[in-house]
Formats: structure tokens, sequence, C-alpha cells
């Protein structure tokens, strides 16, 4: 689970196990008894774990699992789960750590032991595993004083990449703002959002800097300071300029922005106009021969001809920009770097066998690009440059022609989210509309959670975060609505005459 094995307890991350291993069992009935065996797990501990996750389930108001002390009762519903994982991450300790960071910078550990009524012993080894991974993206967390140490913008990405995964965002509002000036300004940009960066993850992004910088927490410059933003330049400098004096600080914080915008998200499909600044920057670059951008060329290049099978010019432009985006993200942080885009299926991605015939390709490629002249900073991260190009190709083994309108509205798993389009791509009849506006004609939605939706009042199919259940349910719920929609056209046609 993204992030869920640094955030969760012990206890916390048997109860995702739990949920998992059960996806694996048909719909029914089965003996509490029967499954503490089959899952190796004592009797007593495992009714203890089943109880406490039935007591969260009703407390979410959502179906509960557990009849009597006996029975489970099992169907797999994606709404429960992840509703489920959401609750667990929110009400980690260590969630619930960075939360007060961020919007109680002046409260200490003392502070936070008192009002969650744990010691500061318990606090410490909670935070043990998320302190590890941020240690790898060259982050320190001082936790008697409740900070982040290290390069502001990897600050500002961890808190954006928990908070929405953790929330959707949600939780930003749970400490007395209302962000009317960043809401407003999400408004004033849509039309320059990529599709698939929804507009709630952009408010968050937003609400973050806003704090960040209320703080007086300074951006470094970024590497961008030839790159044209002319779509978003004057509307985010007159947004900065409301609570920013500096000059500098204002440009800083521009270029950061503009950063999520275009750069930071995985490409999936979007207008071509979205893409201009990238294409522009890119082209700049290459034409100058800048090493880098010479080596993604190259990679891109390699790629098309000797190792994806032929695609058409649109996906090609999208498979650049992604592999653009990953090449420029790891240029710019030059270490690990926090991908909220990761998806839950990452680990099961890098155990296909698709993974494993072109991982030593890929590395074997970039190997040879990070001994070239000014690019030596890629050889310490190396692997996982690898892992994230491989997954990025993986979803374009099986893209083919696509002609329903089914909306896909995106939240944390971009990666997953590229699967699904590729899934969908392989049905003739469906059209693909990336994050729909409400009022566009639409059949059909899908979605991780409802509450992403632009409207209410059309059909949608929720998709496991756990799971790609949507391979098997969700064919026949397209035909349905197809011949639906077929019939009704019949009908109308039929009148008319």
């Amino acid at each position: 689970m993204l992030f869920g094995e640094f955030l969760l307890t012990k206890q916390q991350q048997k109860k995702i196990a739990f949920f998992k291993q059960m996806e694996e069992l048909a719909a029914g009935d089965y003996s509490v008894h029967a499954l503490s065996q089959r899952f190796h797990y004592p009797y007593l501990s495992f009714l203890s774990l089943l109880e406490e996750l039935n007591d969260t389930l009703l407390t979410l108001n959502e179906e509960p699992i557990l009849v009597g002390n006996s029975i489970v009762k099992w169907a797999s519903n994606p709404s429960r789960f992840n509703n489920f994982m959401l609750e667990q991450l929110k009400q980690s300790t260590a969630y619930q750590f960075l939360l007060t960071s961020l919007f109680y910078p002046e409260k200490c550990l003392a502070d936070f032991s008192r009002e969650h009524y744990i010691s500061k012993s318990t606090v410490l080894r909670r935070l043990q595993p998320l302190s590890g991974y941020f240690n790898s993206c060259g982050i320190k967390i001082n936790v008697s004083g409740m900070t982040l140490l290290g390069n502001e913008s990897t600050i500002r990405l961890l808190y954006i990449a928990i908070i929405w995964n953790a929330s959707l965002g949600g939780d930003i509002y749970q400490y007395g703002r209302s962000f009317e000036a960043e809401q407003a300004l999400v408004e004033a940009l849509a039309d320059e959002l990529p599709g698939y960066t929804h507009p709630k993850l952009f408010l968050l992004m937003l609400a973050v800097c806003r704090v960040r910088n209320e703080q007086n927490k300074l951006l470094e410059p970024s590497p961008f300071d030839d790159l044209s933003f002319s779509q978003t330049r004057t509307k985010l400098v007159n947004y900065l300029s409301e609570f920013l004096v500096s000059p500098q600080r204002i440009s800083h914080n521009q270029e950061f922005i503009n950063y999520l915008i275009y750069f930071y998200p995985y490409c999936i499909a979007c207008p071509s106009h979205l893409n201009e600044p990238m294409e522009e920057y890119y082209q700049e670059n290459l034409n100058r021969r800048h090493p880098l951008f010479v080596a993604i060329n190259d990679f891109y290049t390699f790629v098309i001809e000797d190792v994806l099978p032929p695609m058409e010019d649109p996906l090609k432009k999208t498979l650049q920009h992604s592999i653009t985006r990953v090449f420029l993200n790891y240029w710019i942080q030059q270490k690990q770097i926090p991908l909220f885009f990761e998806s839950i299926r990452r680990h099961s991605f890098e155990q296909t066998a698709l993974y494993h015939s072109i991982r030593p390709i890929v590395q074997k490629v970039i190997k040879k690009i990070s001994r070239r002249k000014d690019l030596k900073w890629m050889s310490g991260v190396n692997q996982s440059l690898t892992n994230m190009l491989c997954l990025t190709l993986i979803p374009f083994f099986s893209c083919s022609e696509t002609s329903i309108r089914v909306g896909l509205i995106s939240s944390s798993n971009f990666f997953h989210l590229q699967h699904v389009v590729a899934f969908l791509r392989n049905i003739c009849f469906v059209e693909i509309v990336l994050y729909p506006k409400a009022d566009e004609e639409v059949d059909l939605y899908i979605t991780t959670f409802k509450e992403l939706l632009p409207t209410q009042d059309k059909p949608y199919f929720l998709v496991s975060v756990l799971n790609r259940d949507y391979e098997a349910d969700l064919p026949p719920l397209l035909f349905e609505i197809q011949a639906k929609k077929v019939h009704k056209m019949k009908h109308g046609c039929d009148k008319s005459l």
C-alpha cells in the first residue's frame, strides 16, 4: 500500500493484509476458526483483530464482516476497503504527527504525546519506518521539535503526497482554514490543469505551499530558469503577491507550483496545449544538446525502436512526456523522490514476468547513460530510476486503438489509472474521457472514491485500490450500458420516423 508500510502499525497492516487475503476467496460465509488456520493466525488474536476491524467498518457506516463471534460474511466491496484503508492511514500516529508538524509547528513532542494519549517512546517507535523513508529522500525528522529538516521542495512534496493518499486532501480543513484564495485559483486555472490532476489535489498543493510560506520556509531556486509558463504566470504571480512581498520568493514559488502542475505528475493523456511548456522546454534543451535531454531522447528512441510494440503518434507523445517527467524529477532531486502517483499495485507490477523481462534491458541502458559526462549523479539513483522507468513502460505494451463515453477520475494511483486506460483501450466501443467536467456527456464514471465525482447523478464504477477486480466486473457493465444506449438511440430513431 502506498505509504502504508511507513505510516501504519503492525496491527493496522495485519488488517489490510486480511482484506487482501480475503480477496482471493469467493463471496460467502466463512468460519473464523477456519480462517485463522488458513491464514496462520492464533485464534484469539485473529478474533480480536476482526472485532477491531468490524468496529471501524461500523463507524464508517460500511457493511460489517463479522456475524457474532464465529462467522465472517465476505463479499468483495471496493468502497468498503478503500474507505477502511483511508481511515487506517488517517488514524495512524505517524500521519497525525505529520499533520501536527505542518499546521501546528509551535507544538513539540510532549504536546503531541499528551494530546494523543501515548508515550513519547511509542511515538518514536511508530515513526521509525517513516523516518527511514524520509532519510532516503534526504529529509530528517526532528522528533522532539516536530519539524522536518532538509530540502524545502522535497518536504512540500512529502506533505502533499502523504496527505493526498491518506485523506484526498480533506484534512487541510480540520485546522480552521478555508483556503478561499487557493480555491479561487484552482477555478481560475481549471483549463490549464492536466486532466489527471484532480482539482482537489491541486488545491492541496496550493494549501501546503501557502502554509509553509506563512511559516517562512524558503524554497531553493529551481533549475527551470529558462522555462516559459505563459499560461499560468500572471494568475500565479497575482495570487502569490497577496501574501508574499519578496519578488525572489514569488518567483521561486511560481516555479515550484508550475513544476507541480507540469513536471511532477505522471503523464497519461491530455489536450496538447497542456503539454506545450514541457514540449517547448524539451525541444529547446535537445537542440542545445543538453546532456540530460540528449539522454532522455536516446532512451525514448531506444524503447520505441527496440522494446515496445508499434503504437500511434499520440500514444508515443504520451510515452515521451512520461519518460521526460521521470528523468526530470530524478534530475531535480538526484535521490529517491516522494511520488504521489505510485499505486498500491506497484509491487504487483514488479512481480510480473513482463517487468522482469524488461528490467535488465532498461537497467543496462541506464547504466550506460550514467557514465556520460555531467550525468554521474544518475549512478546514485540507478536502481530507483530503473524501477520507475519500467513501471512507466509496462502499460504501453497493451495499449491499442479505442473507439460508450467513460469518464476516468484519478486519485493518487496514476500508474493504476494508466493500467485502467490500457485495459479500456482494448474494448473497441469505449471512448475514454479523462477527468470530465460536470456538464460533459458521460455514460459511466470510473474512480476509486465517489467523493471525487463531479456529479452524483450518473452511474459510476468503483475500482478497488487493492486489486484489479475491474478486469472481470467492468466489461459486463460496459456491454450493458452500450446495449441500453443503442436501444435508446434506436427507439428515438423509430419514433422520429
